[in-house]
């Protein structure tokens, strides 16, 4: 299903976060949750190319670590367009709109939404 790529790819990302803690200091400011929705312009990966678009979602939670602007990421399971989220840093609402645009999920359709994340 469709939602499988997303799900496949923030899976190995929450992995890799629960089992390597991020290696550089959080970014000042504030937590924001990306959401990824799988809606009717979302394009599957084709058969036998789920693993490029896992690694590409890995680097990207990787470049972000780099500036301290990822927290962790997550799968949701049940029915429903929403596939997966990432939890980022950001200075504000403004600065946390670009860095999801940075995100490797627009080029496959679908769309993103960031909120800001109060605990």
């Amino acid at each position: 299903p469709a939602w499988a790529a997303v799900a496949a790819a923030v899976a190995v990302v929450a992995f890799g976060v629960a089992r390597f803690p991020p290696a550089h200091p959080l970014a000042k400011g504030n937590s924001y949750v990306v959401l990824f929705y799988e809606d009717s312009t979302y394009r599957p990966a084709a058969a036998g190319h789920q693993a490029e678009r896992v690694a590409e979602m890995a680097r990207w939670a990787d470049s972000l670590d780099t500036h301290g602007e990822f927290e962790r990421a997550g799968r949701l399971i049940g029915a429903g367009q929403l596939g997966g989220l990432f939890i980022i840093r950001a200075a504000d609402d403004t600065e946390a709109a670009r860095i999801a645009a940075t995100s490797p999920f627009h080029k496959w359709g679908g769309h993103i939404e960031v909120k800001r994340f109060v605990p």
